[in-house]
């Protein structure tokens, strides 16, 4: 993943200095999802969502502690490019207006836009844990977290299971694996993998 770059002589990023205004938990949280659609072979489709009026363009949302955010990225020779970022009205969604400057934008900076060396996401990652302690600590942990309970949901979704007919199956509670789903980071690890386990024992007896 590469930040779209404002071509002046700061260089700046719309998408780094988003990031760069976010309270530690929130900007861990945003990162966490940028980093689980980078690394994944499969679109975490509770993230992902692309626009109708120009399917190359998508948006990723994720629903943090304080408030609910939105990325607009496209593809380039199978690299996402982060276009922009802000936090999501009622509506959830990436204003009509940015979504139409991201689109009038795309092609010509696609065409300009040089691969380098090490993906931004990571970059930043690594820079921010280095200046904000709060950031870096549990980020690694809280990752992990993050990815088994995107991978909950993905399994569950994929099987079209709702989590009320999940919590029938296993001795578990719907809240509690609305909590695992969503909030995975406050969930202890040795029940999110308990849980793992049993949600793929529940599909192999109905298969």
């Amino acid at each position: 993943m590469y930040f779209y770059r404002i071509k002046d002589e700061h260089n700046r990023s719309p998408i780094e200095e988003f990031l760069d205004a976010l309270p530690a938990a929130e900007a861990q949280r945003v990162l966490w999802m940028l980093r689980l659609i980078e690394e994944s072979e499969w679109m975490p489709a509770q993230y992902t969502y692309s626009h109708k009026k120009d399917e190359t363009l998508w948006e990723f949302r994720i629903n943090a502690e304080v408030q609910n955010y939105w990325v607009l990225a496209f593809k380039k020779n199978g690299h996402w490019i982060l276009f922009n970022a802000d936090f999501s009205t009622r509506f959830q969604k990436a204003p009509k207006k940015e979504v139409k400057r991201a689109i009038d934008k795309k092609e010509g900076y696609a065409k300009s836009f040089h691969l380098l060396p090490v993906s931004d996401v990571h970059k930043y990652i690594t820079v921010r844990k280095n200046r904000d302690e709060i950031f870096g600590r549990d980020f690694e942990k809280g990752y992990l977290h993050f990815k088994i309970g995107s991978l909950l949901r993905q399994i569950r979704e994929a099987a079209e299971l709702s989590q009320k007919q999940v919590s029938k199956e296993i001795e578990v509670t719907a809240p509690a694996i609305s909590k695992m789903e969503n909030h995975p980071e406050d969930t202890p690890l040795s029940e999110l993998e308990d849980y793992l386990k049993n949600l793929k024992n529940t599909l192999l007896r109905k298969n």
